[in-house]
This record gives C-alpha cells, sequence and structure tokens, in this order.
C-alpha cells in the first residue's frame, strides 16, 4: 500500500515538472538550443558564432530551466552541469550591453515589461550572484528610465510634422534585385530628387565599389577593410565626381516577362570575363550585353570584354556608356547624421528626427541606415549584427490616426514589394517616429 501510495504521489507532484516538456523543448530548439554541425549550444554560450548577447544569454537560459524541469539533460547537448557554470561565466560581460540596449527599448519604444531577457538574467541569478547583481541594477534603471520615456514621449507629441509626401516627384520605386547595392541605390534617390532627372545607381555602385575584384561585384564580397563603407560615402562620392542618368547605364534590366534580373545578367557578363574577342559573344550574349549597356557599340563591349590585363573591365564599360554630370550639385554638401554603429543615446535619437523634419519640410528628402528586418516586423528593433543592414530613404511625413508623427519610406526592392506589418503601397511604406528613431544609426541627406 505504502509503495502505491509513493507512486501515486511520485506520479502527481512531478506531473508539473514533465507536463508541457514535448512542447517547450520542441520551441527551444526552433528558437535556441540548435544542435547542428556547425552551430552548437557550447558554440553560442562561448561566442563562437558572433551571436548577439541577448540571444546567448536567452540560450542559456532555455537550456537550464529546460534541464531543471527535467526536460533534458546538459549531456544532451555536450556540455556537463560545472562546464555550464563556467560557461555562465564567460557570459558575465553580456550583462553590460543588455543594461545599455535596455534604456533605448524602454525609452524609445515604450516598452514597460521586463522583457525575456530580463526573465533569462533573473532565472540564471539563481546561481550566479553577477546575474543577480545585474537584475537588480537592471530593474533600478528601468524605473529611473521612466521619467526619461516620458519626456521622449513629450518630445514625440511635439515634433513638427507637416503633411509632406515627395514621393510624386521621384518615379516608381526601383529594384535592386540581387546586387547588394541598397546604398547606390538609395544614393541615386537623393541625388535624382535633388538634380531633377532619374540617376543611374548601377554607375554610382560601380564607382563606389571600384576596389571591388570583378568577381565579387554582385555580392560585395571583396570589399577593403581599410576604405570607410556606408550610404553617406556612396554619397559623398557621388558628389565629387558626377552622375550618369538612368536611360545611358540602366539600374533595373528586365526579361521577357518582367521580372527584374539585372543580378543575374551581371553575373552572366561576369562569365564573360577573359574570353576571346570572338563573334561567340555577340552571336549568344549580344541581348544580355546591349541591355546593360545601350549607349556602347556592340563591338567595343565585345572588345573591353576580351581584355584580359585588368579586372576593371566594369569601371571601363561604365565609363564609355556616359559622360559624367554635375549640374544641379555644384554647391551640394552631404550631411550625415549618427554613426555606423548602432547608437544608445537618446540625444542622438532627438537630433536624427528633430533633421529628418526640417529636411522634409524643406523640400528633400533624406536617407538612413536601419536593421533589415524592420521593413517586414513593426517595432523591430535588431541588435547590431554584422551583415543585418539595410539602407532606405525617407520620402514624406504626416499625422497617423492617433495624431504621432508618422514617415514614407522609399524601399529598393521594386514596385511589387510587400511590407507586412506596416502600411505600404507602391513600393514604399510607413513606420511611427518611434520606429524611425529607434532603427535609424545614421541619416544622410544633400542639403
Amino acid at each position: 500500500m505504502t509503495i502505491i501510495f509513493s507512486t501515486i504521489y511520485i506520479l502527481l507532484f512531478s506531473y508539473p515538472v514533465f507536463a508541457g516538456c514535448k512542447e517547450d523543448l520542441r520551441d527551444a530548439r526552433d528558437n535556441y538550443l540548435f544542435e547542428y554541425k556547425d552551430l552548437t549550444v557550447k558554440g553560442v554560450l562561448e561566442g563562437n558564432l558572433n551571436q548577439t548577447p541577448r540571444y546567448r544569454i536567452e540560450t542559456a537560459y532555455s537550456l537550464k530551466s529546460l534541464v531543471d524541469r527535467g526536460c533534458t539533460k546538459f549531456s544532451d547537448y555536450n556540455v556537463t552541469k560545472e562546464g555550464f557554470q563556467d560557461l555562465l561565466k564567460g557570459l558575465r560581460p553580456l550583462l553590460i550591453e543588455i543594461q545599455n540596449s535596455k534604456e533605448i527599448e524602454q525609452v524609445v519604444y515604450g516598452d514597460k515589461s521586463l522583457g525575456e531577457d530580463m526573465k533569462a538574467i533573473k532565472y540564471l541569478s539563481k546561481d550566479d550572484e553577477e546575474f543577480d547583481i545585474a537584475y537588480k541594477i537592471i530593474k533600478q534603471s528601468i524605473t529611473k528610465n521612466r521619467k526619461k520615456e516620458d519626456e521622449f514621449s513629450k518630445y514625440l507629441t511635439e515634433l513638427k510634422c507637416d503633411d509632406v509626401d515627395h514621393s510624386s516627384d521621384m518615379g516608381p520605386v526601383r529594384h535592386q534585385d540581387g546586387t547588394g547595392w541598397c546604398d547606390a541605390f538609395v544614393t541615386a534617390d537623393l541625388v535624382s530628387h535633388k538634380v531633377g532627372e532619374e540617376v543611374s545607381a548601377m554607375d554610382i555602385s560601380l564607382g563606389y565599389q571600384k576596389h571591388l575584384e570583378t568577381s565579387n561585384i554582385i555580392e560585395k564580397t571583396g570589399r577593403n577593410r581599410e576604405r570607410m563603407a556606408g550610404s553617406h560615402i556612396a554619397l559623398f562620392k557621388t558628389v565629387k565626381s558626377g552622375y550618369c542618368l538612368e536611360k545611358s547605364l540602366p539600374s533595373e534590366v528586365f526579361s521577357q516577362n518582367g521580372d527584374v534580373t539585372i543580378a543575374s545578367k551581371l553575373e552572366e557578363l561576369i562569365d564573360l570575363k577573359g574570353l576571346s574577342k570572338s563573334s561567340d559573344i555577340v552571336t549568344c550574349n549580344g541581348d544580355t550585353i546591349q541591355s546593360l549597356f545601350p549607349g556602347i557599340p556592340l563591338a567595343e563591349i565585345v572588345k573591353s570584354i576580351g581584355d584580359k590585363s585588368s579586372d576593371t573591365y566594369f569601371t571601363k564599360l561604365r565609363d564609355k556608356a556616359c559622360k559624367r554630370k554635375n549640374n544641379g550639385l555644384e554647391n551640394a554638401r552631404v550631411n550625415a547624421i549618427g554613426s555606423n554603429v548602432r547608437s544608445h543615446n537618446i540625444k542622438d535619437k532627438k537630433n536624427i528626427l528633430k533633421k529628418v523634419v526640417e529636411q522634409l519640410s524643406s523640400g528633400g528628402i533624406a536617407g538612413f541606415e536601419h536593421p533589415y528586418k524592420m521593413m517586414f516586423s513593426s517595432n523591430y528593433l535588431e541588435d547590431d549584427k554584422k551583415g543585418a543592414w539595410h539602407a532606405s530613404s525617407i520620402v514624406g511625413m504626416s499625422r497617423d490616426d492617433k495624431g504621432q508623427c508618422q514617415f514614407k519610406i522609399r524601399g529598393t526592392l521594386g514596385e511589387q514589394a510587400k511590407f507586412f506589418e506596416h502600411k505600404s503601397k507602391d513600393g514604399h511604406f510607413w513606420i511611427s517616429a518611434r520606429e524611425l528613431a529607434a532603427n535609424a544609426r545614421l541619416l544622410f541627406f544633400l542639403n
């Protein structure tokens, strides 16, 4: 009888431990506990794979909480209990980064909740004194940030926001296709609006990336790390060297069914590099070549392609395609507000909003760098990760139904692009002033 009672007691009181394990374990593996050949839990916790501080801490929390509940074991992930504690010590420096980012999340987004990362830090603090100290510090900081949050909300309410829309002056949104040229397309938008003619984004990109090897012209993997990068640099170079018109050097090339194929056609042209000067090039690839460089006689293009002496024939073709112009840019000056890394400074955020409003009100437009995922997710704030950034143009502003300022963003993905969770049309979408402040790391424009 005692044995039966004990068995029932164990089953009853251990049930909550195992309840939901299957689903929670599946969710954790989908989100954090990857165990692939090149992506292990231990690798994430050690920081070998360039994950964000938040992701690494939440991975530790996910594993620890599931182990404590009996859903899994440390050994299932090639980690011992003692080894996990050592890995936890390695995460302590990340707590400072979490503390800094909390202010931006709370003040700019008005997020009063502790969030998943705070939940993770609190849980891990049970076995680590420094995590416990960090949790208490961040919690105190959240209380102090309430005042800053109220001040920022007031700033947004008082922000001047006339009904302005410059998109009708700019023509259809162009598509960068598979190229990594958002910086060139946004620069082309800014210059086109300034000079009143459609400027070639392809020209700007080839000029901005002259240091690239031909084989890397699409993905930009050969960037010279010693040179400054960023959309504002592309803008500065264009003002200095002049521009080429879109009709002379097309930034979009279409197939017969209307698909944008600029990237694939450039790749075809790359494949032709070093071929002999033969009629086969003209016969098989004449249409591709001529669509990219409509202003150059085909014979001259073939001659440049057959030149094996240089890896810069893209630049040669670019220079043959058009005469550089500077009309409308004689007194132009490039302005850049912010930095190439995400700022945790509220003053910087206010300054970016102020400058955007001033620029739009004076008849101009602006470009900004932001997390790529911001385009498809409302209220999105991404940690500063390598390769996660994108550039877009700000072309209008108005007040939304609640009287808050919102901004019209011009994308670089064509007129058919749909931006989920945002009001969007014809390749444009709207974001709130809060979203712009939270996500813009760099604002740039022409005076």
